[in-house]
């Protein structure tokens, strides 16, 4: 299992999920999209966590090439039945993809394996479900506390997979998402 991951919050959930399914006895690797001092807060705090854990973590720029990308994610390859897991961006980024994003979820999306977004997926705008062409294309796509309003939006089907809402504690009128 791949789970491609960003500094921020949406990274840190899936350094949660890496910890998670490393404890089940899944084989794990984290793909971090930035510089490991850029990560902050809570999503610091879980990186941390699976470093202590040993979980296997690559580091990816915006100078690294292609072949590169391709090579982290072959062995998905020869697994069909593994999972690409984007926790990347969340539901704050509008506007067109920046590198390494842009390039790490067009190169997911020619990995035959099933692909799961975390809340979003990486390059599909929350409020207008406009999609940028590099996005990350789910399968599944596993949103918190309710679907977010782009959704809806016929623009964002084909991103979006099937989507489950995940119940994490936090009711919907305490958000500006309603079910």
């Amino acid at each position: 299992m791949v789970i491609l991951c960003g500094h921020g919050n949406n990274g840190g959930d899936g350094f949660v999920i890496a910890r998670h399914l490393f404890n089940a006895g899944a084989s794990v690797k984290v793909v971090l999209l930035s510089p490991i001092d850029k990560t902050q807060g809570d999503a610091q705090t879980m990186l941390s966590v699976i470093q202590k854990m040993k979980i296997s973590i690559v580091t990816v720029s915006t100078d690294t090439p292609e072949n590169h990308l391709q090579s982290e994610l072959r062995h998905v390859e020869l697994l069909p039945t593994t999972w690409i897991v984007d926790a990347m961006l969340g539901t704050g980024v509008q506007g067109k993809l920046r590198e390494p994003f842009a390039k790490i979820a067009q190169t997911s999306n020619s990995v035959p394996a099933k692909r799961m977004a975390i809340d979003i997926p990486t390059g599909l705008d929350a409020d207008s479900g406009n999609a940028d062409a590099h996005s990350f294309q789910a399968d599944v796509c596993c949103t918190f506390i309710a679907r977010k309003p782009g959704f809806e939006k016929p623009s964002a089907r084909q991103t979006l997979g099937e989507v489950c809402v995940i119940d994490i504690g936090v009711t919907p009128d305490l958000t500006n998402w309603k079910p």
